[in-house]
């Protein structure tokens, strides 16, 4: 059970991948993901989802680093 208060309990992943093909790596790297602004964004029907709001900000950032939306977790 997650307890939201909006202070400081914001999402937060600290996130290490690879992208591969054929055996070669394109790109790597390690970032750390955050959304300070978690709360005061859209809801949608998936909220209540377990770490929603971490899927959320996954899915935000494989959208700008690789320019389409996350399928698989």
């Amino acid at each position: 059970v997650r307890v939201l208060k909006g202070l400081g309990d914001w999402p937060s992943i600290t996130l290490r991948y690879t992208l591969s093909t054929d055996g070669r790596t394109i790109a790597s790297g390690t970032e750390r993901l955050r959304d300070l602004d978690y709360l005061h964004q859209a809801r949608s029907a998936r909220r209540y989802e377990a770490l929603h709001y971490e899927r959320r900000l996954f899915d935000a950032w494989f959208r700008e680093r690789f320019g389409t939306a996350a399928t698989a977790y």
